[in-house]
C-alpha cells in the first residue's frame, strides 16, 4: 500500500464516508491495515513504531511524516541515510523494547511481591496476633492478662449467681451439665410464633392440633398448644387438624418471641422412661412473630325459611344480630336442592332475620347454607420446663388422658352415616300454566289435561247442571255397583 493510498484513505475518512477503496471497510479496519504494512517511503520506520508504540493513530502518524517534505524526498530520491546510521537507530529501538519488557515484567509477573487489599487485611491481622502474643508472654500471670484483653476463650471461671431458689440446690446433680446463657432485650416479651415445621419421619404417629407439645428453642424448652396450618395459592392460612405426611406446614403458638430463622425441636413425651418409638417428633425453624393469629377454617352457617314470597324470602336462625348480617351482605347462599341466592338486607327488629333473594322460589322445608371462613387463635399456654427445680409435671393429650381414665371416644350421631340412606319421598306441586303461556307453546308441548291449565274450570252452567241431574240405575247396575264398592273396601283394608 503506497502514500498516495494512505493520503486518500485519510481524506475519505475526515469527509465521512465511512467506506474504504477495498469494499467498504471503516476506520478500524483502515488502523490494523496501516498497523500491519507501514508505507516502505517513509523517511525512518522506527520514528514510526515509536509513535506507534506511545499510542498514537497510525492513520495519523502516516499523514504526519507523509507531509515531512525533507524525509518523504529523501526516501524517493535515496539520499540522507547509511547502513551504520540504520544500524545505530535499531539498537536504540531494541534497547527501548527490552526496557518495556522489563517494565512489564516486574509489573506483573511479581503480583505476590504487591498483596491486594484482602492479603493485606491477612497480614495485618497476622501481624496483630504475634504483636499480642509477644505482649501476652511477656505477662505471664493470668491476673494481668484478664486486665489487659479481659477473658478469653479457654480459660475457666467462676460465676456467682445470686437469687437462685432452693429447690435448684437441693435437686442438682453433678452429672448434669448446667449453661449459661442470656436473652436479648426483645425476647422476653410473649407473642404469637409462626413455625415452620415436619413431622420427622421416625415417628410413627401424626400430629394432632391443640395436643401439647415440647419445644426447645433456643435457650427455652417448654410446653405450649400448637394449631397447623396450610397456605394455599392465594395466601390464605387454612387450618389443618392433623400434620400431613411428608410435607412442611405451618404451626403458630403462644410462646416468647426468638429471632426468625432459629431452630426448634418438638417433643411429645420427655418423661416416659420405656419409650418404643423415637422421641423427637417434629422439626422446624421459627417464620416471624406476631400479636395476633390469621389461621381460618371453613365453617357452615344453616338457616331456615320464615317468610317466602316468590323469589324473595326471610331467613332466620343464621345470624344473631344485624351487625353480622351487615357484615356478609352480599354473600352467597345456597339451598339444599341447589337453588343459589345472596343475602341483602337486614329485617330492623328481628334480631337475625335477614331478607334474600334466590334464583327459584324456594319452600318452606328447605335449608339454606353459607359457606365462610372463620378465624382461629391458638390456647394462650405456656408452661415453661422447670426439672431443675423440682418435679416437673407436663399436660398430657387428650388420648392420653382417655386412655388413664379408660374414656372411650365420644361419637357424634350427625358425624356418621348409615350403611343405606333413607329418605322420604318428596311429592312436588304439578306446573300450573297460564292460558298465555300454553298459547306460546308447540303443539307436542301443549297440556291436553283441561284440569292442569289454570282458568280452564267448567264453568257455573254446568256444574249446576251435573249437580241437578240425577242416574236412575236400575236393579242389576245397583247390584253391580254394590259389588264393587265391597270389593274396594275389602282391598283397601287389606293395603292398608
Amino acid at each position: 500500500q503506497g502514500l498516495e493510498e494512505v493520503l486518500d484513505e485519510d481524506s475519505d475518512d475526515g469527509a465521512g464516508s465511512g467506506m474504504g477503496s477495498e469494499g467498504g471497510e471503516g476506520g478500524e479496519g483502515r488502523k490494523a491495515r496501516a498497523e500491519a504494512n507501514p508505507p516502505p517511503e517513509l523517511a525512518s520506520r522506527l520514528d514510526y513504531w515509536t509513535k506507534i508504540a506511545a499510542g498514537a493513530d497510525p492513520v495519523d502518524v502516516a499523514a504526519d511524516l507523509a507531509g515531512e517534505p525533507e524525509s518523504s524526498t529523501a526516501a524517493l530520491t535515496g539520499e540522507g541515510g547509511t547502513a551504520e546510521g540504520e544500524d545505530e537507530d535499531a539498537d536504540a529501538y531494541r534497547r527501548k523494547k527490552l526496557a518495556k519488557k522489563k517494565q512489564f515484567d516486574e509489573q506483573y509477573d511479581n503480583l505476590a511481591a504487591k498483596p491486594g487489599h484482602l492479603e493485606a487485611l491477612k497480614q495485618q491481622m497476622q501481624r496483630r496476633d504475634e504483636k499480642l502474643a509477644k505482649h501476652l508472654e511477656r505477662l505471664g500471670a493470668v491476673e494481668e492478662r484478664v486486665k489487659s484483653m479481659g477473658y478469653y476463650e479457654g480459660l475457666y471461671v467462676r460465676a456467682v449467681v445470686e437469687d437462685i431458689p432452693a429447690a435448684f440446690v437441693q435437686s442438682f446433680t453433678p452429672e448434669r451439665l448446667v449453661l449459661l446463657g442470656g436473652l436479648l432485650p426483645g425476647e422476653d416479651r410473649m407473642g404469637f410464633m409462626y413455625m415452620r415445621i415436619k413431622k420427622h419421619r421416625w415417628y410413627p404417629k401424626l400430629l394432632k392440633s391443640n395436643d401439647p407439645l415440647v419445644m426447645s428453642i433456643g435457650w427455652r424448652r417448654f410446653q405450649t398448644m400448637p394449631i397447623f396450618a396450610i397456605e394455599d395459592q392465594n395466601g390464605r392460612h387454612r387450618y389443618l387438624k392433623y400434620t400431613p405426611l411428608h410435607m412442611h406446614c405451618l404451626a403458630v403458638f403462644w410462646g416468647p418471641i426468638v429471632p426468625a430463622n432459629t431452630g426448634v425441636i418438638c417433643f411429645q413425651d420427655v418423661q416416659s422412661a420405656g419409650l418404643k418409638h423415637f422421641r423427637p417428633c417434629a422439626t422446624g425453624y421459627v417464620m416471624q412473630a406476631d400479636q395476633s393469629s390469621c389461621v381460618v377454617k371453613k365453617v357452615r352457617l344453616v338457616g331456615t325459611p320464615l317468610k317466602i314470597h316468590k323469589r324473595t324470602a326471610f331467613i332466620r336462625n343464621m345470624f344473631n344480630s344485624p351487625l353480622e348480617v351487615a357484615k356478609f351482605e352480599g354473600a352467597k347462599l345456597r339451598t339444599v336442592s341447589r337453588i343459589r341466592g345472596m343475602v341483602k338486607k337486614a329485617v330492623a327488629g328481628k334480631g337475625g332475620v335477614f331478607r334474600a333473594t334466590f334464583e327459584d322460589r324456594i319452600l318452606k322445608s328447605d335449608i339454606i347454607t353459607l359457606r365462610t371462613w372463620k378465624s382461629v387463635t391458638p390456647e394462650r399456654f405456656y408452661n415453661p420446663v422447670t426439672d431443675l427445680l423440682e418435679r416437673w409435671t407436663a399436660m398430657r393429650t387428650q388420648n392420653q388422658l382417655r386412655k388413664a381414665h379408660n374414656i372411650a371416644i365420644p361419637k357424634d350421631l350427625d358425624s356418621e352415616y348409615p350403611r343405606r340412606l333413607q329418605r322420604a319421598n318428596k311429592t312436588f306441586n304439578p306446573p300450573t300454566l297460564t292460558p298465555r303461556l300454553m298459547r306460546g307453546l308447540p303443539f307436542e308441548r301443549k297440556v291436553t289435561n283441561a284440569k292442569q291449565v289454570k282458568g280452564s274450570s267448567p264453568s257455573r252452567h254446568k256444574r249446576r247442571i251435573q249437580a241437578a241431574s240425577t242416574r236412575v240405575l236400575s236393579p242389576a247396575e245397583q247390584t253391580r255397583e254394590a259389588l264393587v264398592s265391597a270389593v274396594l273396601e275389602v282391598r283397601e283394608k287389606r293395603m292398608a
